[in-house]
């Protein structure tokens, strides 16, 4: 064989087979890697289901986050999709008081049977009809509510309803509500603002 010669890279066989075996090895790290990964997510505890929640009107709901001021809603209704509209009652130039009101259409899944419904309600006056339809997707199927509490002290309106509601199942719960706008800058609010030299 002649001299060597032009340009490029020569590698010889002992350095090319160094090279491939480390790469193989490198290979069957990540290959053990991966497979020790699979299991250590195949062997880890499953989260721990949610507590129970007591049935029935007469359950009163848990306490109150840390910083809330009303209580924490029961856990046998899983809210799944919120409809809800508002009608502001502020005209130009209205010294006050200013008003809104509103219609609210809450699709839930039931998780264990119940009898009653309980809505945080903190400022608002249930007003209009209420209605549970469901469940779903029966047409024209409904439970019909026997008697609408509110109880200002725990800032919650509850529903409690002739029928029950059916664990597994879906169910929508309407409400219409009225309410104040205040201006403490909590929940809904009314704000004061000057635009071109014009109070608003």
């Amino acid at each position: 064989m002649g001299p060597r010669g032009g340009r490029g890279l020569y590698v010889g066989r002992r350095a090319a087979a160094l090279l491939a075996a480390l790469l193989l090895a490198l290979l069957a790290a990540l290959l053990a890697l991966a497979a020790l990964y699979g299991r250590c997510r195949q062997e880890a505890p499953p989260p721990p289901p949610p507590s129970p929640a007591a049935p029935g009107p007469t359950a009163p709901p848990g306490p109150a986050p840390a910083g809330g001021s009303g209580r924490r809603l029961p856990g046998h209704l899983l809210p799944l999709h919120y409809d809800l509209e508002l009608w502001p009652r502020v005209r130009p130039g209205q010294a006050g008081p200013f008003s809104f009101s509103g219609q609210v259409n809450i699709t839930v899944r039931c998780r264990q049977d119940t009898d009653a419904a309980v809505l945080h309600s903190s400022g608002l006056r249930s007003y209009g009809a209420s209605a549970v339809r469901g469940p779903l997707p029966e047409p024209g199927a409904a439970v019909e509510v026997a008697r609408l509490r509110q109880e200002a002290a725990d800032e919650v309106t509850v529903l409690e309803l002739r029928g029950r509601l059916r664990a597994g199942r879906r169910y929508v719960l309407q409400l219409g509500f009225q309410g104040r706008l205040e201006e403490d800058l909590d929940g809904l609010f009314l704000t004061r603002y000057t635009d071109q030299g014009r109070s608003r």
